[in-house]
């Protein structure tokens, strides 16, 4: 069990910092939006944990955003898909446009992909190279 929780809390070699910067960069923004309906209370403590991957990464802290972009990115997709299904084009989640809710989900889908992409790894597996 130690040596588990080690793993998973030590400081590892990280993999695309900039993946990590942009999604809480996304996160700031979406706590801002959503401000007066109490968002930022969720997105922000999120983004200070995507910046902190950049500086001291751990499984624990990718594990914690890359679940949390990922099950956004499966709602977002699943109520997308309801809404299409149930009222057409006449849904209220386009009511500032199509393209603009295309543009949005693009960027959800994206970043747990490149999230995943940009999973850190130990500092051996990177000499054994």
């Amino acid at each position: 069990m130690k040596l588990i929780l080690k793993k998973i809390f030590q400081r590892m070699n990280p993999k695309l910092s900039g993946v990590y910067g942009l999604a809480g960069i996304v996160l700031i923004l979406l706590g801002l939006f959503g401000f007066s309906y109490g968002a930022a209370f969720f997105f922000w403590p999120l983004a200070v944990i995507c910046f902190s991957l950049i500086v001291y990464p751990t499984l624990f802290c990718w594990g914690i955003v890359t679940g949390a972009f990922s099950a956004a990115a499966i709602t977002y997709i699943g109520f997308t898909i309801f809404e299409l299904t149930t009222k057409g084009q006449e849904s209220t989640i386009f009511s500032d446009g199509i393209l603009v809710y295309l543009i949005y989900i693009t960027i959800i889908i994206l970043i747990p992909i490149g999230l995943f992409m940009a999973k850190p790894s130990t500092f051996k597996e990177i000499t054994e190279r």
